[in-house]
């Protein structure tokens, strides 16, 4: 079986259920179905300093898909922040996080001020902290964030495997897209 791919570039996310495991490689199977904090875990797997740089922060639309697995009408807007979680510079992961304006009200408007903090550390602090199922796929590398990163002229051939998961804070949703660099595993 062909891995999740739709060839215009839209990932065609799946659960873990839906996913045939033999179409993952083995190497990426327990980062991308971890329920833990992913910040937290990179933390502990970087022996150099962990951090976080913004690729871009702006108050637009979400592609259908991503306004659509959060439950908003297609026009409305949201904050729409894409980072790098790097490793002594080097990036390891790219995440691209959906949080419609109606979730930055009340104490989580903080979500605004995040600047170059991790969001992880920000959502697994929250007591009523609610994840939903884990979605996987394969992405283009001209999928947000990654065309920030790699541009339309990347030598890079290899299509990177994505994980995406709807919280729910105060039952208010965010959605946080997650894509694994091959760097990653490589060090």
């Amino acid at each position: 079986m062909n891995p999740p791919i739709n060839p215009l570039g839209k990932p065609r996310w799946r659960p873990r259920h839906q996913q045939r495991y033999q179409s993952i490689p083995k190497e990426w199977c327990s980062w991308l179905f971890d329920e833990k904090s992913l910040t937290r875990r990179l933390q502990q797997h970087c022996r150099g300093t962990f951090s976080v740089q913004i690729l871009s922060e702006e108050v637009c639309q979400p592609q259908a898909n991503e306004a659509r697995r959060l439950g908003m009408a297609q026009r409305h807007w949201a904050r729409i922040r894409q980072v790098l979680l790097l490793c002594d510079d080097q990036p390891w992961v790219a995440a691209r996080t959906i949080i419609p304006l109606s979730t930055l009200r009340g104490p989580l408007r903080r979500l605004r001020y995040l600047k170059n903090r991790p969001l992880g550390a920000f959502l697994f602090a929250h007591p009523d902290l609610q994840r939903g199922e884990i979605e996987v796929a394969q992405l283009a590398l001209t999928a947000p964030p990654l065309n920030l990163l790699f541009g339309d002229n990347s030598n890079t051939t290899e299509m990177p495997w994505a994980r995406r998961s709807l919280f729910r804070l105060q039952n208010r949703p965010v959605l946080v897209s997650e894509i694994f660099l091959e760097a990653l595993i490589t060090n």
